[in-house]
C-alpha cells in the first residue's frame, strides 16, 4: 500500500467507524510532507485538519464511500482543484465549500508543485441531518454537490480555536472539538441566509478556459472593453456562468478586476511616464476626469495630480 493510499484509508476508516476517536497520521518523504488529524464523535459528527506539501505536481484519486454533508475550508494560501467527470472545481484560499456526498463516488484532487495546502473540514453523517434542517435542500441533489462561499470572520475565529485545540488534553479536548463543530454549524448556517451566503457553481474545463480567455480580452482592451454580454458571446459561454465563474476563480467581479487593473496602469503611467492626468485617464479608459480622480483617490489615498507634483519635486 502506498503512503497516499494509507492516508485515504486513514480518513475513510475513522469517519466510517462507530467508535469515538481522535487520531492523527504523518507522512514524510522526499516528495511528500503530509500531516492530518481527524476526530469522530461516534454520533455522526466529524472534524479534520490537513496540512499537505507536494514537491511535484500531483493528481490523487479520491474515493468517498459514506453519505455525508460537509463544510470544507481552505485555510492556506494555495489553490487546490478537484475534478469529477468533466467538471472541475477550484478551491481557492479563504473559500468554504458547503455540500453533500449523496452517493459513493470517485474524483481527483489536483495539487500544484511546491505549494503548501492547508484545509479544515466538518462532516455530518446523513443520519444526523434531521437535526440540521438547513441541509434538507442538499439531500436530494446529485451524487456530489457543493455551494461556494467565502470564509467569514466568525468562521475564521472558530477554525483558529479548532487549530489550537491541542491546548487541551484527553477527553477535555474531544469535548472542546465537539462543541466547536456544533458552534460552526450554528454560526455558519443559522445566523446567515443559506441561499445567499453560498452560491452554486459547477465549472467544466471548457468553462474555465472560456473564463480565463474573457479575462485576457478585458486586459487587452482596458481602454475600450466589450460589454459582459458581448464578452460572453466572444468566449462562447453563458453570461450568468461567466459572471459567477469569474468571481469564483478570481474572487472579484469582471468590472472590479477591470477597474483595479486600469487604476494600477494609470498609477504606473503617472509615476514613471511623462504624462499628465488627462492623458493617464484617457489611456486607462476613463472619459470623466473627475470620476477618475475620485476613484484613484479612494484606491491609492492620493490624488493623481499629487503624484505628478511629487514626481516633479524629486526630479
Amino acid at each position: 500500500m502506498s503512503r497516499l493510499m494509507e492516508f485515504e484509508k486513514f480518513f475513510n476508516d475513522i469517519w466510517g467507524s462507530e467508535d469515538r476517536c481522535l487520531k492523527n497520521i504523518s507522512i514524510n518523504s522526499d516528495d511528500i510532507r503530509l500531516s492530518a488529524e481527524f476526530f469522530n464523535n461516534s454520533n455522526g459528527l466529524g472534524y479534520g485538519k490537513f496540512d499537505m506539501y507536494f514537491e511535484d505536481f500531483k493528481i490523487l484519486d479520491s474515493i468517498h464511500e459514506s453519505n455525508y454533508f460537509f463544510m470544507y475550508f481552505n485555510t492556506g494560501s494555495s489553490i487546490m482543484r478537484m475534478k469529477k467527470d468533466a467538471n472541475e472545481f477550484y478551491f481557492n484560499p479563504n473559500d468554504v465549500w458547503v455540500g453533500a456526498i449523496n452517493e459513493p463516488f470517485g474524483g481527483q484532487n489536483i495539487f500544484q508543485a511546491k505549494k503548501h495546502v492547508k484545509t479544515q473540514c466538518i462532516l455530518i453523517n446523513k443520519q444526523r441531518i434531521k437535526d440540521f434542517p438547513m441541509f434538507d435542500e442538499l439531500a436530494n441533489k446529485q451524487d456530489f454537490y457543493i455551494r461556494v462561499g467565502s470564509t467569514n470572520l466568525t468562521q475564521k475565529i472558530i477554525l483558529k480555536e479548532l487549530e489550537n485545540s491541542h491546548l487541551y488534553e484527553g477527553k477535555m479536548r474531544e469535548i472542546f472539538i465537539e462543541s466547536k463543530i456544533l458552534e460552526m454549524v450554528y454560526k455558519s448556517l443559522y445566523d446567515y441566509n443559506f441561499s445567499k451566503e453560498y452560491c452554486d457553481i459547477k465549472l467544466c474545463e471548457y468553462d474555465i478556459k472560456s473564463i480565463k480567455k474573457a479575462r485576457e480580452i478585458m486586459l487587452k482592451n482596458m481602454s475600450n472593453p466589450p460589454s459582459i454580454k458581448k464578452l460572453a458571446r466572444i468566449c462562447a459561454i453563458n453570461e450568468f456562468k461567466l459572471k459567477k465563474g469569474f468571481k469564483h476563480i478570481y474572487k472579484t467581479t469582471i468590472y472590479k478586476m477591470l477597474q483595479e487593473e486600469r487604476l494600477k496602469n494609470a498609477k504606473e503611467l503617472l509615476t514613471n511616464q511623462d504624462v499628465n492626468v488627462t492623458e493617464a485617464a484617457r489611456i486607462a479608459g476613463y472619459k470623466s476626469l473627475s470620476h477618475f480622480s475620485k476613484i484613484f483617490k479612494e484606491r491609492f489615498d492620493v490624488l493623481p495630480i499629487e503624484l505628478i507634483k511629487e514626481k516633479k519635486y524629486y526630479i
